[in-house]
């Protein structure tokens, strides 16, 4: 026969599983937002993009197509470390470099892509996030009140 739990281990065990999902949740969101900004700034106009993302450090004009390009040289650092007898640490952040790349054709984004070693515990090309979230963030909030204002750009005047 198995011994009765205690109230007190079921207490333990419940919180370290809600710590795990909670965790598990974070970095699943935290993953997909730099990939998510590969999608959503499609279509986003040359200056909406210099305009969120800032000024380029480097473009190109190839025959059809422009492409511009964002440089994070510094490594970003972790926001949480933990340090452990024996030399043993683990950062819990991002940490990498990254550079973005955007593709234009007429003005307009085609292409988003991320090079550097930026795979960090909090996803893929999380290290990227910083240099694009404020696009998205704009694009999110114009899509807002685009709808909030039944399609239009304007507000409607009563």
């Amino acid at each position: 026969m198995g011994k009765a739990e205690t109230p007190m281990a079921r207490g333990v065990r419940c919180k370290t599983l809600c710590s795990l999902i909670f965790v598990a949740v974070f970095v699943t969101s935290c993953a997909g937002s730099a990939l998510r900004a590969k999608k959503d700034l499609i279509g986003l106009s040359r200056s909406d993009l210099i305009a969120c993302a800032g000024i380029p450090d480097g473009a190109m004009t190839l025959k059809d197509e422009e492409v511009l390009e964002w440089k994070q040289e510094q490594p970003t650092q972790g926001s949480f470390s933990l340090k452990t007898p024996f030399s043993f640490e683990i950062d819990f952040g991002p940490s990498g470099l990254c550079q973005v790349v955007a593709r234009l054709r007429h003005g307009f984004v085609i292409q988003i892509a991320y090079t550097g070693p930026s795979t960090t515990i909090l996803g893929p090309y999380h290290a990227c996030w910083p240099m694009v979230s404020a696009c998205v963030n704009w694009r999110d909030a114009l899509t807002r009140d685009v709808n909030r204002n039944q399609g239009t750009m304007f507000p409607q005047r009563r």
